[in-house]
């Protein structure tokens, strides 16, 4: 009565119609997309570039004061840049439909299991002697 259910067991326990389906990709909307993250990310380099040269073009006081910002503001667009090279390559945007069905089958398979424990509680309170 131990028998722990396998992931196997708990998918097939889903119903057809809430069943996983992992749909196509499409093409258009990948291009589309890849469009325009490269010509956001141009126009961010080019008005970065050319708010760079304004400062330290000209001999005034603005280049001690905007250094600070610029290194940071390089700092976090460098980091944000980091965060979303690490969820493509981990894969996060292939299929974002998957988690929500995985949490599906996740409750499904806390909810067999707590009939599980119920089942074998109350055969375990029905076998104790009552005086």
């Amino acid at each position: 009565m131990n028998e722990r259910l396998t992931h196997e067991q708990i998918a097939a326990a889903v119903p057809p119609e809430l069943r996983y389906q992992p749909k196509r990709r499409n093409r258009a909307m990948t291009i589309f997309q890849w469009a325009v993250i490269l010509i956001a990310g141009a126009g961010f380099v080019f008005k970065f570039i050319e708010y760079t040269i304004s400062v330290f073009a000209s001999d005034n006081e603005l280049v001690n004061f905007a250094i600070t910002p610029l290194i940071m503001y390089m700092s976090v667009a460098a980091g944000f840049l980091l965060l979303f090279i690490w969820t493509v390559l981990r894969g996060d945007y292939k299929d974002i439909e998957r988690p929500k069905y995985r949490l599906f089958e996740r409750e499904l398979e806390i909810d067999i299991r707590n009939s599980e424990v119920q089942a074998v509680s109350s055969i375990i309170t029905s076998q104790v002697p009552k005086n």
